[in-house]
């Protein structure tokens, strides 16, 4: 599809939601960017993006600012921290200004990135779309209350989408490494199936949305890889290949404290068969292996031997 001249309004410009604006101005596409963060709104500046509004989405004051006819909408906000109250205004309270704000226009496709968070603990078998969707946690919850509002928003946009994203991971966002390197030893909690995606293939899964056949109106969609693997693995893998590359910090270099959940940790293995089928996408990173490869490629750069 030829997207010159389309017009897209990404709403939260993070880890994701920047490379996407990057892509669409590179399709010349006209790019609407909504960020509370000044110092993100400064960054999509010097990116070239047409409009940068800064404002919390689940407010109203942007609507007046932004057109609501858009080709293509994307809601990739991520959680105003502040525990569970930045959950519920970010992704509940904000996707009910996103709807108020489209039903005043016309808007194409409009698609929301959730997370795999919604599903149950899953006790280690094999679960799709159809799976129950009640949530492993109270944030879980809260996402598919948003899903929930968009599916039900006819009068929102044509065609609506839910992304569902495994853990995200890429440049710079790469805490399995940082755990690596301070051991190998199984914790708590390792034992248990991550669900990944590879940022550059959760890119490429909103482009699969909004670029894809047109018969396809809208749905729930996994966007995780193809293997579902055991934390202990990835991080026995990790160790391996940062010892065998040099990489592993000195005594002296402790490496960067890693992340520690509370609570039962979900354990599930996802399929993104609906995905592959409807949409036509496929993970460039198809397993951690292939996506951990250039992490770990520009690691050796970075502090060459």
């Amino acid at each position: 599809m030829d997207a010159t001249g389309k017009r897209i309004a990404i709403l939260g410009c993070g880890y994701l939601g920047q490379r996407v604006a990057k892509q669409a101005l590179d399709r010349g596409m006209w790019v609407t960017t909504l960020t509370r963060n000044s110092a993100k709104g400064e960054e999509l500046d010097r990116l070239g993006v047409h409009q940068v509004i800064q404002a919390d989405i689940d407010q109203a004051d942007w609507h007046s600012l932004l057109d609501p006819r858009q080709d293509f909408v994307l809601n990739c906000v991520s959680s105003a921290g502040g525990g569970m109250d930045g959950y519920r205004k970010s992704y509940l309270e904000g996707m009910r200004s996103v709807l108020r704000w489209a039903e005043g226009g016309e808007v194409g496709t409009l698609a929301f990135t959730s997370s795999t968070s919604v599903y149950g603990q899953g006790g280690d078998q094999w679960m799709d779309e159809e799976s129950d969707a009640g949530g492993s946690s109270e944030g879980g919850r809260i996402l598919r209350a948003a899903e929930v509002l968009l599916e039900e928003a006819s009068g929102a946009a044509r065609r609506r989408f839910v992304l569902r994203l495994g853990g995200i991971y890429g440049p710079g966002r790469q805490w399995l490494v940082n755990r690596a390197m301070g051991g190998d030893d199984p914790e708590e909690g390792d034992d248990v199936f991550l669900n990944s995606i590879h940022v550059e293939d959760a890119v490429s899964s909103v482009w699969a949305v909004f670029e894809g056949a047109v018969e396809v109106m809208g749905g729930v969609f996994n966007i995780v890889d193809d293997r579902p693997t055991r934390k202990g693995e990835i991080i026995q893998h990790l160790h391996r290949e940062l010892r065998e590359r040099g990489l592993l910090p000195g005594q002296s270099e402790p490496p960067a404290p890693t992340r520690r959940r509370a609570g039962a940790r979900p354990s599930r293995q996802l399929s993104n068969a609906k995905a592959r089928t409807l949409l036509g996408w496929r993970p460039a990173y198809p397993d951690y292996r292939a996506g951990y490869e250039g992490i770990l490629a520009d690691l050796d750069t970075q502090h060459p031997v």
